[in-house]
């Protein structure tokens, strides 16, 4: 009996070591992930109130950018710099859409010791406020930092579908 209890003790052991090794998602998996969260994160609900959008942005961006991230995004301003800024650009832009969906796709990651270059897809689609429905794409190029088991975007830029 006690022979049986240390094998499967044994057993119990290699399965939850195994399960920790396999099971464990890849650091494409976790910027893919990340990706996922910036779409949502940017993208409108209808009636979301613009200061609950601001406080919500700055919450969000917290766990999704480096402090001092870069961001070039030329149809909507000039080069910025810090997570505040960016939840700002970010609050603006949206103040012309009743709601927006944000999803990124053919997602190219290379990645690094300590960062990663993500070139990936941007497919906007949306209703402005005057009810005209937006819907277009954009080629964004992305640098993730890997910092304290986190990747957080440190920088981006973003430029129209002719262009890459």
């Amino acid at each position: 009996m006690k022979r049986a209890l240390v094998w499967f003790g044994l057993a119990l052991g290699l399965a939850l070591v195994a399960y920790a090794v396999f099971a464990r998602k890849t650091d494409e998996e976790l910027i893919q992930e990340r990706l996922a969260r910036l779409g949502r994160s940017i993208g409108v609900a209808t009636g979301e109130n613009p200061i609950t959008r601001a406080a919500r942005l700055n919450r969000d961006f917290s766990d999704l950018f480096t402090q001092e991230a870069s961001v070039s995004i030329p149809e909507l301003s000039g080069p910025i710099r810090g997570r505040r800024e960016l939840a700002a650009l970010a609050t603006r832009a949206a103040a012309g859409f009743h709601n927006l969906d944000v999803a990124f796709t053919g997602t190219i990651i290379d990645l690094g010791n300590a960062g990663a270059d993500v070139r990936t897809t941007a497919t906007l689609s949306g209703v402005r406020s005057d009810s005209d429905i937006d819907e277009g794409t954009r080629h964004v190029s992305l640098r993730f930092a890997h910092t304290d088991g986190d990747w957080l975007i440190d920088s981006v830029s973003v430029s129209s579908e002719g262009n890459r």
